[in-house]
């Protein structure tokens, strides 16, 4: 299982569990787990912004 949490986020996650109020995203990869924590600060729009940008 691989468990990817943003760093200095604005709250704690619930570290190797799917269950946790950001709604974590769970993939399998090669028959192994992947939880993909949500940041609660919304960063991750601000960096999807950015590639968008980057692209054109």
């Amino acid at each position: 299982m691989v468990v990817v949490v943003p760093i200095h986020d604005i709250k704690e996650h619930s570290e190797g569990s799917t269950i946790c109020e950001c709604e974590p995203k769970v993939e399998y990869v090669n028959g192994n787990m992947i939880i993909t924590h949500s940041a609660f600060d919304g960063r991750q729009y601000e960096e999807q912004i950015e590639e968008l940008l980057e692209e054109k």
